[in-house]
């Protein structure tokens, strides 16, 4: 992917940065934008453990898709084009977003959950590889200014999106879609690339035809699909829980998740400091026990300041995965592997997500929704005991 030097103007470069850093506010819009709405859909769809899981697949099912679309989106946009790709995904991102305002029936709605989940796939994997356009400092600075602006977007559509289903009820939130019409214009105007050159070869070709080295990566994905249960479950079942609570109001129960996206935002924005005095396994150790006692706490925490106060903690551990794991793939594989190996995760990310409430309703109709939360967390913070426990002793062999 090349500019078209003839036509980057210094207005179209100046969208063009912007729309770079935009794909992950957009695409953290497709779960949380619904988030604060789920409670209320629920009861639409009859209340009870299936209204309940439906809402829950309302929110989770388009990443599937995402999951799904990721492995493939590199080859076919090389194909078509980067930039048509990117106009037919933020054109289905719009209609299937609005769509949850008119359709009636949960089919209809899943389905159309099903394309934005393949649009935001598209969304995602375009706009970080228009980073590459720009120089090295450039770049890091737009990839900094994007993890901001998901983690805002998440703030924005936990608080926005509440205070909608208050006034107007559980379909409102849908049309925070429409931020997709001025990505749609930008693109448009700004993204215009150079002509790929045919019949290409060398040895950047020939590293890329090799296979990704699956018996590394393999233990790296599990770990993004086991962060992914966690770092979606307050967004999934939190409304729930804070409903069972007697926090009714959406536009509150979306404040307090919104201190989950912050912190994670915060915390993620801070890896570049952190990562070099901890390293990989302190660093696994940390998000493991953090995210995993958040939750946990969850199940015990019963006011508003101590709720709060577990999410804030879940938030940091959150926030540490995906640069973590994102580190961690990328060490393992060759440059000319690098989109394809980063495609895997973003299906690891999403896998989790979609798997999220058909593995942890049956805890939650065994146990109830705090036990849930007692369960999970602490799962997963005795995994990262027990990688502290493995990471100390690995450190007193050495220091012998």
């Amino acid at each position: 992917m090349r500019l078209d030097q003839g036509m980057a103007t210094r207005g179209r470069m100046l969208v063009l940065q912007v729309l770079s850093a935009s794909g992950a506010g957009l695409n953290s819009l497709i779960p949380m934008a619904v988030s604060p709405a789920l409670p209320a859909m629920a009861l639409h769809f009859g209340g009870g453990a299936g209204g309940e899981l439906a809402a829950k697949l309302v929110m989770s099912s388009p990443a599937l898709s995402t999951a799904i679309v990721s492995l493939f989106v590199g080859v076919i946009a090389q194909r078509v084009g980067f930039r048509r790709c990117l106009l037919a995904a933020l054109a289905v991102y719009v209609v299937a977003g609005l769509a949850g305002l008119v359709v009636t029936g949960m089919p209809a709605l899943i389905a159309s959950r099903i394309a934005i989940g393949a649009a935001g796939a598209f969304i995602g994997t375009v706009t970080v590889a228009l980073t590459g356009l720009f120089e090295p400092h450039q770049r890091d600075r737009l990839i900094g200014f994007a993890s901001a602006l998901g983690g805002g977007g998440s703030i924005l559509a936990l608080s926005i999106g509440g205070a909608m289903v208050d006034a107007a009820g559980w379909r409102a939130p849908f049309t925070l879609y429409l931020v997709g019409v001025p990505a749609f214009v930008a693109t448009y105007y700004a993204m215009r690339l150079a002509p790929e050159p045919r019949g290409a070869s060398g040895p950047a070709v020939a590293a890329a035809a090799e296979r990704l080295p699956w018996r590394r990566l393999a233990p790296v994905y599990l770990l993004m699909v086991v962060m992914s249960l966690g770092f979606f479950t307050p967004g999934i079942h939190g409304p729930f829980l804070l409903t069972e609570r007697g926090i009714a109001s959406a536009a509150t129960q979306g404040m307090l998740i919104s201190v989950f996206a912050g912190t994670s935002a915060i915390t993620a924005g801070s890896f570049g400091f952190i990562r070099p005095r901890l390293g990989e396994r302190w660093i696994k150790v940390a998000m493991l026990v953090s995210l995993g006692g958040g939750l946990a706490g969850m199940a015990v925490a019963t006011t508003i300041p101590l709720m709060a106060a577990c999410l804030f903690v879940a938030g940091m551990g959150a926030g540490l995965a995906t640069p973590q794991v994102t580190a961690m793939v990328l060490e393992r594989v060759p440059p000319a592997r690098h989109a394809h190996a980063i495609g895997g995760m973003f299906s690891a990310i999403f896998l989790g997500q979609f798997a999220n409430p058909i593995l942890l309703d049956p805890l939650q109709l065994a146990f109830g929704l705090e036990g849930m939360f007692a369960i999970f967390g602490s799962a997963l913070a005795i995994a990262g005991f027990a990688m502290a426990f493995v990471a100390s002793r690995a450190e007193v062999r050495v220091a012998a």
